[in-house]
């Protein structure tokens, strides 16, 4: 948690910008330093003492151990073993230049990269993963 004089130096830079003071969201109205979500949740907090009762997010995941595309890890495995080196999710995304997630979606949940992705892929993994 920051500290109450880094909190004040936040808000002033907030208000400068036309930012809500809390969650940082553009503010219309250049009088009124917070947004109409924030204030809603203010005056239920005021009110009831309180904060209002949290939504809970669904999200739709699968198992965290179930791959969905074997002949990718293992790949990253052989090539692992083959240099002496750990490919994991961050390693392959950084060397075919796409986000760490993007590389997770492929293993755990079946999705197919575009064909930009699949010739890295190949490339670097030495095999063709993916057919083009």
């Amino acid at each position: 948690m920051a500290d109450a004089e880094t909190m004040k130096k936040l808000r002033k830079k907030r208000r400068k910008s036309n930012q809500c003071t809390r969650c940082g969201k553009k503010v219309e109205d250049k009088e009124k330093n917070i947004c109409s979500k924030c204030r809603e949740y203010l005056r239920y907090y005021k009110k009831h003492n309180e904060p209002p009762a949290k939504k809970l997010k669904v999200v739709n995941r699968s198992p965290v151990n179930e791959v969905k595309n074997k002949r990718l890890v293992d790949a990253m495995r052989r090539k692992s073993r083959e240099e002496n080196i750990k490919v994991n999710t961050k390693k392959l995304a950084d060397e075919i230049a796409s986000s760490q997630r993007s590389v997770q979606r492929w293993l755990f949940q079946g999705e197919n990269p575009s064909e930009k992705f699949k010739k890295k892929i190949n490339n670097y993994l030495g095999e063709e993963i993916f057919e083009i």
